[in-house]
């Protein structure tokens, strides 16, 4: 099974890979090390493995790129450009382009006394207790009930809401 690496940044001699399944992971970057040692000859790596990042540099830019074709016909990398992202990224890039309108225009709408995250507490609670009141405990009441909680519970959270 091959990772997925994006390139950050290419410049003479230089390029630089995010590989997100490296994060946390340095057992991956062994293993990728190991299985291309030949093909390391005039090539420094650096892995970062808290932001799954990998520098390669090489006196010979011709090496890397024989590098990265190695290790992704041995698929252990599937090297993509930065604007080729994943499609999984895609989609989720335009959930929260999505989530930030709709929550605008609901701020708005309400006189900014009500956001989205609480609209859908609302929403999701009333469901899951309406089916829970026609006796339909699980699945739909009771996991809906559950993610309106959860809902609220995240959007109490401001500082950590900030970050993300």
């Amino acid at each position: 099974m091959s990772a997925e690496a994006i390139i950050k940044h290419v410049s003479d001699g230089r390029l630089r890979l995010r590989i997100p399944y490296m994060v946390e992971n340095p057992e991956f970057f062994e293993g990728l090390r190991r299985e291309l040692r030949s093909y390391e000859v005039r090539l420094e790596l650096s892995p970062n493995p808290l932001t799954g990042s990998l520098l390669i540099e090489s006196d010979d830019p011709a090496a890397i790129a024989r590098w990265i074709d190695k290790a992704e016909d041995l698929d252990l990398l599937h090297v993509i450009s930065d604007t080729e992202q994943a499609p999984s990224d895609q989609i989720a890039a335009e959930l929260q382009r999505i989530w930030r309108i709709c929550d605008r225009l609901v701020l708005r709408l309400s006189g900014k006394r009500l956001d989205l995250k609480l609209l859908l507490f609302f929403a999701l609670g009333g469901f899951g207790v309406m089916q829970m009141k026609k006796g339909k405990w699980l699945p739909a009441g009771l996991t809906l009930l559950l993610n309106g909680l959860a809902i609220l519970q995240f959007s109490r959270r401001p500082a950590q809401n900030a970050e993300n």
